[in-house]
């Protein structure tokens, strides 16, 4: 992979983003978004993911176009800007009982399939990705790009301490419920609040639910909203499988026994 030098000169056509994260710095321009990742996150197990992430080679992947270094060595690295993209937060309302057509049922079905297919690519290669919240997904009408992708662990290395086997665990759990809380028109934490036993829906309310799903479908609704990090690798079936009519009547069941 080719590497960059940084130096003042070079970021002086790079404006600073606005939104940092907790881990990194960030700079953009028209074709490149860097990350400039801080020093107490950045060992070298990190590194070492980072040098390998251009092996992913998918469509709605946005792997390391070169890699950021100065005298003291790797900074981080630099990526497309995709600035025709949105974050994926954008399609839904934010409540489970906001009024949704079939049309906008189905274009977040279309999206959350298409990630948990880049999820199944991304496992079967080796890599177990865990950082899969909104910020990370990008999409512009029927195409999504996934960004941050050093937020992963390579089978058998770290990163940050989390081994292959529990980031492994932890995405697929994450995956389950972040794509199914999208179908309801929720983000994933909100999702999850509604369905705990503090502060959500009765228990017979849920029971009810899962009475009426088939079988496949409530071992996914149970798996989603459940604490258990067990592999649940149905994910993307199912999600083909949750139909227009099944996403009402759920809705009309949450409706009459909350």
């Amino acid at each position: 992979m080719e590497s960059k030098f940084v130096s003042k000169k070079f970021l002086n056509d790079f404006k600073a983003h606005i939104s940092n994260g907790t881990e990194s710095i960030r700079f953009y321009n028209d074709e490149y978004f860097l990350k400039f990742i801080k020093k107490e996150y950045l060992n070298q197990d990190r590194i070492y993911t980072i040098e390998r992430l251009d092996e992913l080679k998918h469509d709605s992947l946005v792997t390391p176009e070169f890699l950021l270094y100065d005298r003291t060595g790797t900074l981080g690295y630099g990526m497309i800007n995709y600035r025709d993209f949105s974050f994926i937060d954008t399609i839904i309302s934010g409540s489970i009982f906001d009024k949704t057509d079939k049309e906008s049922f189905e274009r977040r079905k279309e999206l959350m399939i298409k990630l948990s297919k880049t999820i199944d690519f991304i496992n079967n290669n080796g890599f177990a990705y865990y950082d899969i919240y909104s910020k990370n997904i990008l999409f512009n009408h029927n195409d999504l790009k996934l960004i941050d992708l050093d937020g992963g662990v390579f089978k058998g290395h770290k990163n940050q301490e989390t081994d292959y086997e529990s980031a492994f665990y932890f995405s697929s759990h994450r995956i389950a419920l972040f794509t199914l809380a999208y179908l309801y028109n929720v983000d994933y934490k909100k999702f999850q609040e509604l369905f705990s036993k503090r502060k959500g829906f009765l228990e017979e309310t849920k029971e009810t639910l899962f009475d009426y799903l088939p079988y496949n479908l409530r071992e996914f609704f149970k798996y989603s909203i459940s604490n258990t990090y067990s592999v649940f690798d149905e994910t993307t079936k199912c999600l083909i499988d949750y139909d227009y009519q099944t996403y009402l009547d759920t809705i009309s069941i949450l409706k009459r026994t909350k």
